[in-house]
């Protein structure tokens, strides 16, 4: 089972590029790069609703588009939670499950409910509306994050998983974004587009070049992907699972 849930922003001209055609069983978010957190609409390169659910056909040639109209006014945050908590409670025991879900925050536009927001005084960031706000994203992602590890907890998955947790880009200093002391930011060439390492934390440590990660420990994304598919290749009759470069 593979699940691809929240912004897919990897190309969408054609049936053969959106999620569902591209090795995922099911997807569930926006085909653009930004988008309102409630309305779920672009307004710019999209008009209208972006948010769908979908799966492919058969020959996998085409994706079946379902709107999600009724989930307009619905924290995206609060929305991609329920996705998660959806799958994982489908998922068979016992059975594969790579779930994709990259939050949409805290990518602009910035906004936040106000019981995050709140929860920072008015003085906070030098009285800072946008960082006020930022801090409220940043909050409500943070509960989600703990919503979900303790539901993987509750269903068993944690003790036999690999768990991912990554940036994509360093912080927008058009969008409230700071990352001192480093110099720069997203769209820059500057050390600061370099740092954004992420983290593993897996229980599975039986292989010598994971042993590394057995608690949460920077490295590269390359790390990641070489690793996995070290552990995920089979084990073929008289040789190893793989060799890790």
């Amino acid at each position: 089972m593979t699940a691809c849930l929240s912004s897919a922003d990897l190309g969408f001209w054609d049936w053969r590029y959106v999620p569902a055609n591209r090795g995922f069983d099911t997807a569930f978010g926006y085909l653009t790069g930004a988008e309102d957190y409630y309305k779920h609409s672009n307004g710019k390169s999209c008009q209208g609703l972006d948010l769908t659910a979908g799966s492919p056909d058969v020959n996998n040639t085409s994706h079946t588009f379902v709107a999600q109209p009724q989930l307009t006014g619905t924290y995206s945050t609060y929305m991609y939670q329920a996705q998660i908590e959806a799958v994982l409670k489908a998922h068979p025991a016992g059975t594969p499950l790579f779930a994709y879900l990259p939050f949409q925050s805290v990518h602009e536009p910035i906004q936040a409910p106000e019981q995050y927001v709140d929860r920072y005084p008015s003085n906070y960031a030098n009285g800072s509306t946008g960082r006020r706000t930022f801090a409220g994203m940043v909050s409500a992602l943070d509960d989600a994050i703990g919503n979900t590890t303790a539901m993987l907890r509750t269903t068993g998955l944690w003790e036999n998983l690999f768990l991912v947790f990554s940036a994509d880009n360093d912080g927008n200093l058009g969008a409230q974004g700071n990352n001192l002391p480093l110099k720069g930011g997203k769209f820059t060439f500057w050390e600061v587009s370099n740092r954004y390492s992420p983290t593993l934390k897996s229980a599975l440590c039986c292989m010598p070049c994971l042993l590394v990660y057995t608690s949460w420990t920077p490295l590269q994304i390359i790390d990641v992907f070489v690793d996995n598919l070290v552990y995920a290749i089979p084990t073929v009759q008289g040789g190893t699972r793989g060799v890790s470069f």
